[in-house]
């Protein structure tokens, strides 16, 4: 599910933030809450553990970026950071990204 939202949203480039070369960060369609930015990666990984030191090294190019556009456009609101990830045993499986 997660594959086909991250495809459909970079054609349509309406919710899309910023990409990288392994990353897209997007305001999710009908988010729980405003503002709700999702840092999504462009490859299938189930679990944060099979990150790779490319895109460990892009994740952390992506995020000061994002935060800084954050901190002006919303006038330095208070947010959480969350890592949404299956367990390690997970590694591979479809059904998370």
């Amino acid at each position: 599910m997660f594959c086909h939202m991250v495809e459909r949203e970079i054609e349509d480039q309406t919710r899309v933030v910023l990409k990288t070369e392994h990353f897209v960060a997007m305001e999710v369609f009908a988010s729980a809450t405003p503002f709700a930015t999702h840092i999504f990666p462009l490859r299938h990984m189930a679990s944060f553990g099979e990150i790779s030191e490319l895109e460990l090294s892009d994740l952390a190019r992506i995020l000061p970026s994002l935060l800084a556009k954050i901190y002006v456009g919303l006038e330095n609101p208070d947010l959480n950071f969350t890592i949404r990830s299956g367990p390690a045993e997970y590694a591979g499986a479809r059904h998370f990204h």
